[in-house]
């Protein structure tokens, strides 16, 4: 994640992330300068899931990359077909880098 963060965009640029999350996925864009973009996941029908309109919220002209924690820890999620197809359209959709930790 460190590694990542400093291979995509310039100091003070953003990475979104889905919350809760793993702890490194929040501190590694610091740890390289970038400013990390929490965006909370969303409870539906006692599952938790990507919030995709406050994804599209989130996105600036400085958002450079996402980073997807999947499975996700700690909610325990392993997302659908359909989730990471919307998923990776919304980056390409923005120009953003998907970065997967692919647990």
């Amino acid at each position: 994640l460190n590694v990542a963060a400093a291979a995509f965009g310039e100091p003070g640029d953003e990475i979104l992330c889905a919350t809760p999350v793993y702890p490194p996925f929040l501190t590694a864009p610091a740890n390289q300068q970038r400013r990390t973009v929490a965006v909370p996941m969303t409870r539906s029908g006692g599952r938790w899931e990507l919030d995709f309109a406050a994804l599209e919220r989130a996105v600036t002209p400085r958002t450079r990359a996402f980073f997807l924690c999947s499975p996700h820890n700690p909610v325990g999620r392993a997302f659908t077909r359909a989730e990471l197809a919307q998923l990776a359209d919304f980056c390409v959709r923005h120009g953003l880098v998907l970065v997967s930790d692919e647990i």
